[in-house]
């Protein structure tokens, strides 16, 4: 049986109800997403920084056991030097030894004072590594809460959607599918794909309606498209009152509460 367009128009804004309550649902499990990869980004940027800390920490310590080894190694040739000498009688050699043994003491002092300096920088660098590490505790922290929340929004969202997504089907397998189909592609550019026409205007984008196609809209006549924004217009007549639309509500809640008992 063919519907009327009067009928085919209430089941629209019918279907745009649930879209739009739909998408309310969503946003919210959207927004909370959005969260996720904003910190899931700052928790990268801080691992990198981390990581860098982490590896400048290796570097110099492999140099500062470089310059102890170093250092050990000149006190080992000083002993040695210092053992030969008390045998030596030539002066000549005598005086030779004496400066490879200040040699080795001075290259000692540099390898152990330049160990020292690295030493001391070690120490600053494991504070900074402490802080960074605390923060990305946080920051983690901080993801793990946020993504329990997204879990429990997305189980909320299902269990609201699922039973108005059932109604949506329902209505849309009574609407005519040209006109269906011509919704749907509103639909993808306006969350209000179907407007009221008031005072010869479009409510969507406030243009003027031209008057023999605002009378088609007021004699519900025909599906009359805006000229302007390409939505569909409906009459004021169709307009919910107060009570109707408390009603509506109250239905939409019981059928989730229904569903979710289920």
């Amino acid at each position: 049986m063919t519907r009327s367009i009067s009928e085919q128009l209430q089941t629209l804004l019918q279907i745009q109800d649930i879209d739009q309550s739909i998408a309310e649902l969503q946003r919210a499990r959207i927004e909370q997403q959005n969260r996720i990869d904003e910190v899931s980004e700052k928790l990268a940027g801080i691992e990198a920084r981390l990581q860098q800390l982490q590896e400048q920490r290796q570097t110099l310590q492999v140099e500062r056991d470089r310059l102890q080894l170093e250092a050990d190694e000149e006190q080992e040739r000083i002993l040695n030097y210092e053992k030969r000498i008390r045998d030596i009688r030539n002066d000549r050699e005598y005086q030779a030894l004496s400066r490879e043994i200040s040699a080795s003491k001075k290259a000692r002092a540099d390898a152990e004072e330049q160990a020292l300096a690295i030493m001391q920088e070690l120490e600053s660098l494991e504070a900074d590594i402490a802080t960074v590490e605390e923060e990305r505790a946080g920051v983690q922290s901080e993801l793990d809460e946020l993504r329990a929340t997204l879990a429990d929004l997305e189980t909320e969202v299902e269990a609201k959607a699922a039973p108005q997504q059932q109604e949506r089907d329902k209505l849309a397998g009574a609407i005519d599918r040209q006109i269906l189909a011509r919704y749907e592609m509103v639909r993808k550019r306006f969350a209000n794909a179907v407007v009221f026409a008031e005072g010869e205007t479009c409510r969507g984008c406030n243009r003027r309606i031209p008057p023999q196609q605002f009378n088609q809209v007021l004699r519900e006549s025909a599906i009359v498209v805006c000229a302007s924004c390409k939505r569909i217009l409906a009459p004021p007549s169709l307009k919910p009152t107060e009570a109707a639309e408390a009603a509506a509500e109250t239905v939409g809640e019981g059928a989730a509460t229904e569903q979710a008992s289920n």
